[in-house]
């Protein structure tokens, strides 16, 4: 007889994505200059890099940006050892989760002319952020390094990400 295994698998727990992705909105939505740009293919994007630090990783070099240090832990994933680029691709369960974040008034999501719908974080909402656990730590620590590329163009990023996934 099988027994469930004691820990969760990060791709596919609902509340955690969840978390990550209102994590990336609230540190992630506006450049240093104060200008909105989380759009749904930035988030979309950010998330993939939260859930594959190794990614993010190599990206970073790509990029010419400062280097991070990988816990062991991060050096691949589940889903990355299967290469499967369809969480990179498809968008649909990030929107999903914003819808979700919206309706709990988490977030706001607003219409910009020039990139289209963007999402902020709502007011009061801090509170979320705050977990104790040293994996929402770390997670915090890494969107601080996804901040480097905040002002990156989305077709750069995208470029460097797919180099990376062509490379395995």
């Amino acid at each position: 007889m099988l027994k469930n295994l004691p820990f969760i698998t990060p791709e596919d727990d609902f509340e955690l994505n969840l978390l990550l992705t209102f994590q990336i909105v609230y540190f992630l939505n506006s450049t240093a200059r104060g200008l909105n740009i989380l759009d749904i293919e930035r988030l979309s994007i950010y998330v993939y890099l939260l859930k594959n630090p190794h990614i993010l990783h190599r990206v970073l070099i790509k990029l010419g940006k400062k280097r991070f240090t990988l816990k062991s832990y991060e050096t691949s994933s589940y889903k990355s050892e299967r290469n499967d680029t369809e969480t990179f691709y498809d968008n649909k369960i990030v929107r999903y989760y914003t819808q979700l974040l919206a309706s709990n008034n988490l977030i706001s999501i607003t219409y910009n002319e020039k990139i289209g719908f963007v999402f902020t974080p709502n007011k009061d909402t801090e509170k979320y952020i705050n977990a104790d656990s040293e994996y929402f730590k770390r997670n915090i620590t890494l969107i601080e390094k996804i901040k480097q590329i905040s002002s990156t163009s989305v077709s750069k990023i995208n470029t460097a990400i797919k180099s990376i996934l062509e490379e395995r």
